[in-house]
């Protein structure tokens, strides 16, 4: 009775998140288990949101630029700590990478590419082999 409760309650959580289509539903699917990762959503993240330094990447990591990104940012998570890798992102040689995009609210600073890149998405419990805290 109680997992047929859970089910319902995350369901409606599900349902109110993605109501006005700013949250999308995402699917168990993709998780990978062993990085802790929806790796598919962190790579074509960055592919469009710094498509300047995703190009740079790859020439950076001919053999597997995908897999050279997924193993930069989870090293960056278990050496920097979540909530580091994303205010700073992670530093490879030649390349930062960011893991946001955004317009800040004043016109000094760095360019930051516009928060389309940005999408967020809503999931049913999964459960990790490795568990981050920031």
């Amino acid at each position: 009775m109680a997992d047929s409760r859970k089910a319902r309650f995350q369901q409606d959580i599900i349902d109110a998140m993605t109501a006005d289509g700013r949250w999308l539903t995402g699917s168990a699917r993709g998780y990978d288990r062993p990085n802790a990762l929806y790796t598919e959503d962190l790579i074509a993240f960055f592919q469009t949101a710094h498509p300047d330094r995703w190009a740079k990447f790859c020439k950076n990591n001919p053999a597997s630029p995908e897999d050279a990104l997924v193993k930069a940012v989870v090293r960056g998570l278990d050496r920097q700590g979540t909530l580091e890798v994303l205010r700073h992102g992670v530093k490879t040689p030649g390349v930062l990478l960011a893991t946001w995009a955004f317009q800040p609210g004043h016109g000094r600073g760095r360019k930051f590419e516009p928060p389309t890149a940005h999408h967020h998405s809503v999931t049913r419990t999964t459960t990790s082999a490795v568990h981050r805290v920031a």
